[in-house]
Order: structure tokens, then C-alpha cells, then sequence
């Protein structure tokens, strides 16, 4: 099980965990890639979408406040629009957004947006907290 998988499993309340339902569509989107770098057989791969998905709360878009919405639309139109309910939720909820996705975050970053927080950030936040 990769660290990705260990966090959102085995960190016991340390965290809490949002989404938009979109990530569903994404996981699913990006199966092969996921399986060929956790090396999970499809059967695996069930399993472990069910117990991750159960570590998040899901919050339907139509939840975040209009004002987020444009202003993440604003912030993402020239780096991936595709992100826009990721961003309007973390800005929403004055959180951190998990991603690996670098292209997103060197955008983003240019635009002065840095509220990302890594696997590895939050693997070492794990360990240190003695999980």
C-alpha cells in the first residue's frame, strides 16, 4: 500500500478529508496509472477505492457559496478549469488542497495561490504523531 493509501487509512482522525464528488470520476478516470503504480490487481483496486473513499466526506458542489465558485474560476481559468470545485472547496473550508498534480500547483503558484499540502508533508505529519 502506498503512502497515498497509508494516510487516508491508517491516520485515525488526525485528519479529516474533503472532496467534491468529482474525485470519484477522477479516480476512475486515472485507474490504469493507479493501478500500475500501487500494483494493484483490479480486485485491489475495488478494495482500496471502498476504504478510501469512506476516509472522505464528500460535499456536493452546490454546497460552496457562489462568490468561491467565481473566484476559483477566476484563479484556475489559465492553469486547468477542470480543478475549479477543488480550489472554490478548499478556499471555502480555509484548508490545504492534497494534490500531486504539478502542473496545478506551479500554476496556481504563479497566481499566488499556494495551499497545497504533499503526500510527503502529511506521511511525515502521520509518523511524527506516532500513527
Amino acid at each position: 500500500m502506498g503512502e497515498f493509501s497509508q494516510i487516508l487509512i491508517k491516520s485515525g482522525g488526525l485528519f479529516s478529508f474533503y472532496s467534491v464528488p468529482q474525485l470519484r470520476e477522477e479516480v476512475i478516470e486515472y485507474k490504469e496509472k493507479i493501478q500500475t503504480l500501487g500494483k494493484y490487481t483490479d480486485e485491489e483496486f475495488i478494495e482500496i477505492t471502498k476504504l478510501v473513499f469512506h476516509k472522505i466526506e464528500f460535499i456536493d458542489d452546490f454546497l460552496i457559496p457562489k462568490p468561491e465558485l467565481l473566484k476559483a474560476e477566476k484563479l484556475v481559468e489559465e492553469v486547468d478549469i477542470d480543478d475549479v470545485l477543488f480550489i472554490a472547496l478548499t478556499n471555502h473550508l480555509r484548508a490545504r488542497l492534497w494534490t500531486g498534480d504539478k502542473a496545478l500547483i506551479r500554476g496556481m503558484g504563479k497566481r499566488g495561490w499556494h495551499r497545497f499540502i504533499s503526500v510527503e508533508e502529511l506521511y511525515i505529519k502521520m509518523i511524527e504523531r506516532g500513527k
